[in-house]
């Protein structure tokens, strides 16, 4: 398995850089591939995205309603 670039991957989580890409109209953020493996996400899954001085991302099934 091929670890992504720019990214560091430890026991309880990791972290990466990434760049806002356009997308036609709009903006993208590409997610690595440790995370999506270690949410078990795959193409067409939807997430959640919690921003408050920061960006978290939960798959729709860890949201809870204390999150916002």
């Amino acid at each position: 398995m091929q670890k992504s670039k720019k990214i560091l991957v430890g026991r309880s989580g990791g972290m990466g850089l990434r760049k806002i890409v356009k997308i036609g109209d709009s903006v993208g953020l590409c997610l690595p591939k440790e995370f999506l493996r270690s949410k078990n996400l795959v193409l067409g899954d939807e997430v959640a995205l919690v921003w408050n001085g920061g960006l978290r991302i939960f798959p729709i099934t860890e949201v809870r309603h204390d999150e916002g």
